[in-house]
């Protein structure tokens, strides 16, 4: 569809390229180190506790919209395939200390908000996350991940939608007036 070829537009000019150095578990944000992740992952403890990190999010294909509604009763599906990320050091980005991809299911609606389209994601149920582990050279135990990546991703869900703000309809369509709105099915 002409939306799924704007997403792919917009993921090669940097959508939902992230950064993301601290979460809100609920009780304000923390910023991601050593001693944070050593709490739930024990081989992060080996590591200097006050260690700044970051994940690196970048995806490897565009999103789509899949045209079925989300699961939930949302308007439609968003299938975000192949997010890359990875756990580095602020100081060395280059020392990657986990790494892989994650595939996510998510219900968006879809609403207009003055400007252009805008976008309410749902947070993801566990049971729509994949995760696939590539880099792991502490050795942290793909059990554990396997219960702990998928609500970490459902936290940063978030903060990557954010990225995806509002795409302007009426600006691009004033100087064409013979060209009619995009409609959502």
């Amino acid at each position: 569809s002409a939306f799924n070829q704007l997403l792919k537009a917009e993921i090669q000019g940097g959508l939902l390229l992230s950064t993301i150095t601290e979460f809100d578990f609920g009780a304000g944000p923390l910023a991601i180190t050593a001693g944070l992740l050593g709490t739930l992952l024990p081989q992060f403890a080996y590591l200097d506790p006050s260690e700044a990190l970051q994940f690196m999010v970048r995806p490897a294909l565009a999103p789509i919209f899949t045209g079925d509604p989300g699961a939930s009763g949302e308007l439609a599906t968003l299938l975000i395939s192949h997010l890359e990320f990875s756990v580095v050091p602020v100081s060395e980005p280059s020392v990657v200390l986990l790494g892989g991809v994650v595939d996510v299911t998510l219900g968006v609606d879809v609403g207009f908000d003055g400007d252009g389209l805008s976008f309410d994601v749902e947070t993801p149920d566990p049971s729509n996350i994949d995760v696939i582990l590539i880099e792991n050279p502490l050795y942290v135990d793909p059990s554990t991940l396997d219960l702990f990546l998928p609500s970490l991703v459902g936290l940063a869900v978030p903060t990557l939608t954010d990225s995806l703000g509002s795409f302007p309809l009426l600006h691009s369509l004033v100087p064409f007036p013979c060209v009619r709105p995009l409609l959502l099915a």
